[in-house]
């Protein structure tokens, strides 16, 4: 990730995705929070609050939102969104952003993400499978049929090919 970073923004960011996933597997590790000896797993959450922290300033609309849908139901390995949860958070934020014409009184990415670990009921480590599921609905989702860069899908993707070399 630290290389990714590098290459993609010429410099690592001190609170970047690289050092928020380095971090968790830390605390996953520390937690044993389905970790492997000496490795730990980076969770789809912890995906999320990178995604928050890159593109912090970003609206919500209905790609990410779709993407957040997918990610939470992959966390919380259930065909729907709970109730109160992160998805139904960003789903209201996309509907509500349509309607606020003003870009900075639109809600933000980090708006309703920063905690979003935290909030998930599971721990679960973000997997290839999760990656594609997660890619899949913030592409459908976008006018351009595109995944945003460091967006969403780009944070889960990368979590799940830094686990897939850990194992």
């Amino acid at each position: 990730m630290q290389s990714t970073e590098t290459h993609v923004l010429g410099r690592t960011i001190k609170d970047g995705p690289a050092a928020i996933m380095q971090s968790a597997a830390e605390k996953n590790r520390t937690n044993r929070v389905g970790c492997r000896p000496g490795q730990g797993p980076i969770t789809i959450g912890h995906a999320l609050e990178a995604a928050a922290i890159t593109v912090r300033d970003k609206p919500v609309d209905e790609s990410y939102a779709a993407a957040i849908e997918e990610a939470e139901k992959r966390a919380t390995q259930r065909n729907e969104v709970p109730p109160g949860g992160v998805a139904e958070e960003a789903q209201s934020a996309a509907a509500r952003n349509k309607e606020v014409t003003r870009i900075e009184d639109q809600t933000k990415l980090s708006d309703i993400s920063l905690d979003v670990s935290e909030l998930m009921p599971r721990h679960k480590e973000a997997t290839p499978a999760d990656a594609e599921a997660v890619m899949t609905a913030e592409r459908s989702h976008n006018p351009r049929m595109t995944n945003y860069s460091h967006g969403v899908a780009d944070m889960v993707a990368t979590a799940a090919r830094i686990n897939q070399k850990s194992t």
